[in-house]
């Protein structure tokens, strides 16, 4: 068996908070603790914990995911915090003032989407953070009706900009493309629906890029 000289009692030491090496051999009962340790099983267990380490920091890293992801659902679905930090500021006692914030709050892009149930006449709002839909969106039934009499509004940017005031703010129509308008960004990687218009810009312009591509789409919009 390996590692078997690693026992019980030598463990116990070394998970002491003030472990030192002398505290190994103190006395003739530790230091005979540690003449039965083997020199391969220290090695053997040194390699197995680096090993090991890897894994722990991946399931350590998946679980600050998860919570984050739980988080910014209970954000989404909230009608009181604007964001993770708010919330969890509130949890530890904090009394800092909420500051109403559409576009970015610590990095976080919140946008406040309404949607008005016809049934029970009133209005919903919820809070999708870094594009993500909190699942008490994802399980009114005016979004599902929403998306199954339009499956183009499960694209997060066209649902966002019919139903977000925020949204159509943060990302108002500047350019236009085969008679199709969209927001396309000044500078950076392109939007996905930028992209797909830009795609079908190059088949038609081979010798185009990104640059010519905005001054095209950007002017054309300007055009009555």
């Amino acid at each position: 068996m390996l590692m078997s000289t690693i026992n019980e009692k030598f463990l116990n030491i070394l998970q002491n908070e003030d472990f030192h090496p002398g505290m190994l051999s103190v006395d003739s009962e530790h230091r005979c603790i540690l003449a039965t340790v083997s020199v391969q099983d220290i090695e053997t267990l040194i390699e197995r914990l680096q090993e090991v380490k890897p894994l722990i920091e991946h399931y350590h890293t998946e679980r600050h995911k998860e919570a984050l992801r739980l988080l910014q659902d209970a954000v989404g679905a909230s009608t009181t915090f604007g964001s993770v930090e708010e919330l969890l500021n509130s949890v530890q006692g904090g009394v800092k003032p909420r500051t109403p914030t559409t576009a970015s709050t610590n990095n976080n892009h919140i946008f406040e989407v309404v949607l008005y149930d016809s049934v029970k006449d009133e209005y919903r709002s919820y809070k999708v953070v870094n594009s993500r839909m909190p699942l008490a969106l994802t399980n009114d039934a005016v979004y599902r009706t929403i998306i199954n009499s339009n499956p183009d509004m499960q694209q997060i940017e066209v649902f966002l900009r019919a139903y977000s005031e925020d949204y159509r703010n943060t990302y108002p129509l500047n350019a236009k493309w085969e008679g199709k308008e969209f927001h396309i960004n000044d500078r950076g990687q392109l939007n996905r629906i930028a992209s797909e218009y830009y795609n079908e810009y190059i088949k038609k312009h081979p010798q185009g890029n990104t640059k010519l591509f905005r001054e095209y789409v950007t002017t054309n919009f300007k055009k009555v």
